[in-house]
């Protein structure tokens, strides 16, 4: 077994952006994450939180609430909302139950079971937020990484162009927030 050693002078309050390098004792690099995904060094990670931060603020001042789901959720949820393929998602056989799981290849649709199953109840509209990282099969040349943050809203019963001007709106306001120019166009299909 191998102990990790920092490279870098220790210091009791560590600087946003100050390099640590890690090896282990035995003179080795450590491994990297699983191809497709990568971990966040300061300040990346500070700046990504800050990110994430400023566009549920904005959320939240148009009345949206947070909701948070599990990593990974049933194979036979994922697939018949996404219509996903299965070839596409990660999968593995839950070892408490047996059943097929797979990590989450989108929020949306955890999204709409959570609202089906624990909200349906609820007096429409519901506008709901989330965030988290969902993971991916790399196909194609278009999809380097497999891992992908992910930021969203939902705003379920305003039915119609009421309800796509919102989310038009919410997205616009939170592009705004973090400092990027845009412009939106809207086409019928």
């Amino acid at each position: 077994m191998h102990a990790l050693v920092r490279t870098a002078p220790v210091c009791p309050t560590p600087t946003l952006g100050s390099p640590v390098a890690w090896t282990s004792s035995a003179g080795s690099t450590v491994p990297a994450p699983p191809v497709g995904t990568r971990d966040l060094l300061p300040p990346e990670a500070f700046d990504r939180r800050t990110l994430v931060h400023s566009v549920a603020e904005v959320f939240e001042l148009h009345g949206y609430a947070l909701v948070t789901t599990p990593p990974f959720e049933l194979a036979d949820t994922i697939e018949r909302g996404l219509g996903a393929d299965p070839r596409e998602t990660l999968r593995f056989v839950d070892p408490e139950t047996g059943e097929v799981c797979v990590f989450r290849p989108d929020l949306t649709v955890q999204v709409a079971r959570l609202v089906a199953s624990g909200l349906r109840e609820r007096p429409a509209p519901l506008r709901l937020y989330y965030e988290g990282h969902v993971l991916r099969v790399r196909r194609g040349r278009a999809r380097r990484q497999r891992q992908i943050a992910q930021i969203g809203a939902e705003c379920l019963g305003i039915a119609g162009a009421a309800g796509d001007a919102e989310i038009v709106e919410l997205a616009s306001k939170s592009l705004e927030q973090v400092g990027l120019s845009h412009h939106v166009e809207v086409a019928a299909v």
